[in-house]
Order: structure tokens, then sequence, then C-alpha cells
């Protein structure tokens, strides 16, 4: 009974070592002043945290950001128009979308009634300030056998968000403006 019950405490006793081993990490990692911001993974190097931001991380995750509001935007279907335009909002500040929304609406419409399907690229990308781009895209809608083009210029101004599920950049669109600088017929 003796050996029985030496176990037993041994056991107890290294369990709530163990417990208040936790306990004290989870006190210093809270009361540790860096916070992760995302983690980094790549075949170079692998994965690692990323515990603050500089400006080449800003610009990755701005420039990032861009990419998806692009693809979301100016890339799709008759099917699948709502979908991708409804993402692209995601991206967006609510004062962004709710300018947005009665032109997406528009095209909704018209999109609806006539088979389409639209792709975009990105030519250039250029940097005016720390949250302003301004973006040259080519664009090429195809309408039953009819493949048109044309060049548009996208000026986008970010500002800060908390990353969230939806959106993991940790900046959203604060305003965009689009202007056709030239159209193929």
């Amino acid at each position: 009974m003796k050996k029985r019950t030496r176990i037993e405490i041994v056991t107890l006793g290294l369990i709530l070592s163990l417990f208040a081993l936790n306990v004290v990490q989870a006190i210093l990692w809270n009361a540790r002043e860096d916070r992760i911001l995302l983690v980094q993974i790549d075949e170079a190097s692998g994965a690692r945290l990323i515990v603050e931001e500089d400006e080449a991380l800003i610009m990755s995750q701005q420039k990032a950001l861009i990419r998806r509001l692009v693809s979301q935007m100016y890339n799709y279907s008759s099917d699948t128009y709502e979908r991708s335009i409804s993402k692209a909002g995601d991206l967006m500040s609510q004062d962004a979308w709710n300018r947005a929304m009665p032109e997406f609406i528009s095209i909704k419409d018209k999109v609806a009634e006539v088979k389409i399907e639209q792709q975009s690229a990105i030519n250039k990308i250029s940097r005016i300030d720390d949250s302003k781009y301004r973006l040259e895209l080519e664009l090429t809608v195809q309408d039953k056998l009819v493949s048109r083009k044309a060049t548009v210029q996208l000026d986008v101004e970010l500002q800060r968000r908390k990353r969230d599920e939806i959106n993991q950049f940790g900046w959203e669109v604060a305003s965009y403006e689009e202007s056709i600088i030239a159209a193929a017929r």
C-alpha cells in the first residue's frame, strides 16, 4: 500500500508541476510586448513568426490585398459575378462598399442578361505614398464570339484595419477610382 501511495503522490506532484509550468508560461507569454502579427511560410526559409512590421512587410501586405481585390473585382463570369464582388467587398471599408454597391448592382443586372467572362492582368503597380497605389490593368471581356480589351487605371487608397479570418491583411480599401485609359473594339 505504501508503494502505491508513493507513486500516486509522485504522479500528482508531476501533474501539478506541469500545470504550474503552463500557468507561468502563459503569464510570461501574455506579458511579452511583441505580438505575433502573422506566420510567414515560404520554401526558402520555412516558417517564421513576424512580430513587428517593417516597410517591406507593410508594402507586401498592401500589394497582396490589392492583388486580391483586382482578382475579385475584375475576374468573373455571368455565373460568378455576385460571389466575386461580395468577396471584393470583404476587402473594403463599409464606406467604400456603400459607395460602390449601387454600381455593382447595376452591373450585376447587365451581366445576368448576357453570358460574358472578364479576365484581368495587372500591368503595373506604383506606390504613390504610404497608403495609395496606382495600377494599370489590362481587361479582356469575352462576349459570345467577340473579345474586347481595355486598359484601366485604378487608384486605390488603403487604411488600417484589424486582421481577421475574412481579411488577414491588416489593411482595407478606403476608396478607389477607375478610369479607362484605352479601349479597343
